[in-house]
């Protein structure tokens, strides 16, 4: 919905997710909130099936951490971005949990920024800022903007 009103009525989101539930979700709030200007697609493991070159960023909330084919994702989500377009990631990570392999912190929900930034790096992305925070209500530090 926020993303919605940011865009404004001239601009489109694409609301994706992988699982029957989380369709029937978006689906239901989109019609409820008469959210004209957003597309609700079905990804898989492996492919957001978002449309090549056309968007201007990709957000990616608490997510990141469950991606197991991460490296084919952010590959087709570089391609779904216009030249200049930014993917965001918000995701949990406690300091003391980043030294962890990768599937432990996973078991966690948490994710290492600097594993993060790296794996995006290795599909072709360019980092231009990672900010590490915690946010009002105490939450575990967040992290990054990347291109």
């Amino acid at each position: 919905m926020r993303m919605a009103e940011t865009v404004g009525p001239t601009g489109k989101v694409f609301a994706e997710d992988i699982t029957e539930a989380s369709m029937k979700w978006l689906n239901l709030r989109v019609s409820l909130f008469h959210l004209s200007n957003v597309e609700v697609v079905k990804g898989s493991e492996d492919d957001p099936h978002l449309p090549n070159e056309r968007l201007a960023a990709i957000l990616i909330v608490d997510t990141y951490h469950h991606f197991t084919n991460y490296q084919t994702m952010l590959k087709k989500m570089l391609n779904a971005l216009e030249p200049g377009g930014r993917l965001v990631i918000a995701d949990f990570s406690l300091a003391e949990r980043r030294i962890q392999p990768r599937a432990d912190q996973v078991k966690l929900h948490e994710i290492d920024p600097n594993l993060v930034r790296k794996e995006i790096e290795s599909a072709g992305f360019v980092n231009v800022k990672l900010d590490e925070f915690v946010d009002d209500d105490g939450d575990p530090p967040k992290m990054g903007f990347f291109e």
